[in-house]
C-alpha cells in the first residue's frame, strides 16, 4: 500500500473509533441503572425500563443514531487492508458493511 492509502485507512479506522465510542455512551446510558433485586436477565430489563427517563432514552437513541453509521467507517477500513479484493469473499465482506449500515448494527 502506498503511504496516502495508510493515511486514509488510519483516518477511517479513527472514524470507526469513535463511532464505537458514540455507541458505547448510547449503551451505557441505557442499560446503566441499578438492577439489584431482579430476578434473572428479563426482570433486570424490566427494572431498567421502570427507573429510566425519556431524556435518557432519547439520548442513548440518539448517541446510537450517530455511532453505528461511524462505526461502518472502520469495518469498511478493514476492507480497504485486504490484499485481494476481488475475492468473493472480499465482496462478500463489503456487503456486510453495506448490510450493518441498512440494518442498524443489528
Amino acid at each position: 500500500m502506498k503511504r496516502k492509502d495508510y493515511f486514509k485507512v488510519k483516518k477511517l479506522l479513527l472514524y470507526g473509533m469513535i463511532g464505537a465510542v458514540l455507541t458505547m455512551i448510547g449503551d451505557f446510558l441505557l442499560l446503566g441503572v441499578d438492577s439489584t433485586g431482579a430476578v434473572g436477565a428479563l426482570g433486570q430489563y424490566i427494572l431498567a425500563a421502570e427507573n429510566l427517563g425519556y431524556t435518557r432514552i432519547g439520548l442513548a437513541g440518539s448517541f446510537g443514531f450517530a455511532g453505528i453509521p461511524i462505526t461502518a467507517f472502520g469495518f469498511y477500513a478493514l476492507y480497504e487492508l485486504m490484499q485481494d479484493k476481488t475475492n468473493v469473499l472480499a465482496r462478500v465482506y463489503k456487503a456486510s458493511v453495506y448490510g450493518y449500515v441498512a440494518f442498524g448494527g443489528a
